[in-house]
């Protein structure tokens, strides 16, 4: 009998909610705003407030989760909260900028870095080195992957990683493009 009066007494006004939230969940998505006694809360003008401000804000920065600037703006953060995530985001770059190298350097679509690396090396858009440098910290990766687990990854190991990967991804990048900048100079001057 106690058990029953507690639960009338506390749980009866989330009942009543849930209900009203049953009975009216078709309108629910079109409510603009409350009013009760002297406060007012408009969602609707809020929301699309704040949609256009970040929108503004993202086209002025023009910053993605693809950007090596972005991400070092970052890293010092991140690297707090967890260090690993540092380094798979840095890796992450890494990836892509190598599988959009293949793309635009040597019009192919793959979808392993790992290949991708491999093919810009043996078509001569990335030098030795650098190929050497992705595998490399390629095995660095999944090392790191390894340790997380043991909780052996420090912020400032997880920063120099994660900094040397997106130096080697812009080396790539660049090495990438000169060559095919030069390539394209050396058809022109053929013909």
């Amino acid at each position: 009998m106690v058990i029953l009066m507690f639960l009338i007494q506390y749980a009866t006004w989330p009942l009543v909610v849930l209900i009203i939230a049953i009975i009216f969940r078709d309108r629910i998505g079109k409510v603009s705003g409350l009013k009760f006694s002297n406060y007012e809360v408009f969602f609707k003008d809020e929301l699309e407030s704040i949609k256009t401000s970040t929108g503004e804000a993202c086209k002025k920065l023009d910053a993605t989760l693809t950007s090596t600037q972005f991400l070092k703006l970052n890293m010092m953060k991140m690297a707090e909260q967890s260090p690993l995530a540092v380094i798979l985001q840095a890796w992450g770059i890494m990836e892509y900028t190598v599988l959009e190298c293949a793309k635009h350097e040597l019009k192919t679509t793959l979808n392993s870095a790992s290949a991708a690396v491999q093919l810009l090396h043996d078509n001569d858009n990335i030098r030795e080195i650098q190929l050497m440098h992705f595998f490399r910290l390629l095995a660095l990766v999944e090392k790191c992957k390894y340790e997380s687990n043991n909780n052996a990854i420090t912020k400032n190991y997880s920063l120099e990683i994660s900094d040397l990967i997106l130096s080697v991804a812009d080396s790539i990048k660049e090495t990438a493009e000169l060559t095919s900048k030069q390539a394209e100079t050396n058809i022109e001057a053929k013909v």
